[in-house]
């Protein structure tokens, strides 16, 4: 994972119009063990995604968006930003928050990255 900011919105289908303003930016909190979504006008916390290393298999147990940012994209952004961060880094994951296994069955490009049972 990596602590560089990335902005969302303009892509994927789940954010901002194509060519519109970015929904948030998201940026990796290796610390805190979670990305974080920011309003990019203010920088204010619109949500979080959990994550922590099993071995070599990335398991993300919980997502949230707080109640005032829902329905603009935030989680999508930032499970898009987790996935294409385990992607890059050759990873596989474990969604098991409700929200990012949805996202990643809805989204064909991320089924690859699934951790097989042990």
């Amino acid at each position: 994972m990596s602590d560089q900011g990335w902005s969302h919105g303009s892509h994927g289908g789940d954010g901002a119009a194509a060519g519109g303003p970015p929904v948030c930016v998201v940026v990796d909190v290796p610390d805190e063990s979670r990305y974080e979504a920011h309003d990019p006008q203010d920088g204010e916390v619109m949500g979080y995604l959990e994550y922590h290393r099993r071995g070599d298999v990335v398991v993300m147990p919980h997502t949230v968006t707080l109640p005032q940012f829902r329905g603009r994209g935030v989680a999508a952004a930032m499970a898009e930003r987790a996935l294409d961060d385990v992607a890059a880094a050759g990873g596989t994951v474990e969604p098991l928050c409700w929200y990012v296994a949805e996202y990643v069955a809805r989204h064909e490009r991320y089924q690859r990255l699934l951790a097989r049972p042990s």
